[in-house]
């Protein structure tokens, strides 16, 4: 049996990847002047500010991809503190079949804390996680191990009594790196992603209960 589940968060937690794609779209068609939109640089689960890095290449301007990525997540938090007030019932069912078992949850994302912390206030989740590691607390994003590998050091578990939950490539690849069983979430929202790289693809996040 697992001693820890780590979650990733977007699209995992909250099923924002339609809210990071509309507050994209937004800042892209103003930095273009309409030319371009999310499509011409948005991707799943790697460094937003490496985005818009891409974005202001793509668009032919000058600007800020931190200040950018600031917009970007406040954008992306007002439409779900709007649109998604509750967390989905999987995994308010999956928390509490955890916790039923005694196995702790952790949060391993790329997101930085001033985009996770008021959305896991906003469900209420603060207290159901033992660790949130964040990537404005780690040296490296997914796909890189280190949100992951910093999680197990907070929880005093070691890789191999761990598992994750992931629905991109670079988290995947990110959880494979720390050395934890990963589940690869399918989750359409997030869109096409490989996520060859998991142990086991699930549809639902309530199947983890029963293959840990």
């Amino acid at each position: 049996m697992k001693r820890l589940v780590a979650f990733d968060f977007d699209g995992v937690i909250v099923n924002s990847e339609p809210h990071h794609i509309a507050a994209c779209e937004e800042i892209v068609r103003d930095l273009s002047g309409g030319r371009y939109g999310a499509a011409a640089v948005h991707s799943v689960g790697g460094s937003t500010e490496s985005l818009y890095r891409r974005a202001l290449e793509t668009c032919g301007v000058a600007g800020d991809a931190a200040a950018l990525t600031r917009r970007h997540f406040a954008l992306a938090l007002a439409r779900i503190e709007r649109l998604l007030p509750a967390p989905e019932p999987d995994l308010l069912a999956l928390l509490d079949a955890l916790d039923a078992r005694g196995i702790p949850a952790a949060v391993a994302t790329s997101s930085p804390a001033y985009f996770v912390d008021p959305i896991l206030r906003l469900y209420g989740l603060e207290e159901r996680f033992r660790a949130v590691v964040t990537g404005d607390q780690v040296a490296h994003l997914k796909p890189a191990p280190d949100t992951y590998l910093t999680a197990l050091a907070r929880c005093g578990v070691p890789a191999g009594d761990a598992a994750a939950i992931e629905d991109s490539r670079a988290g995947t690849l990110a959880a494979r790196a720390a050395g934890l069983f990963c589940f690869g979430y399918v989750n359409p929202d997030s869109g096409r992603e490989d996520l060859s790289a998991a142990d086991r693809l699930i549809h639902r996040l309530t199947e983890v209960a029963g293959a840990l």
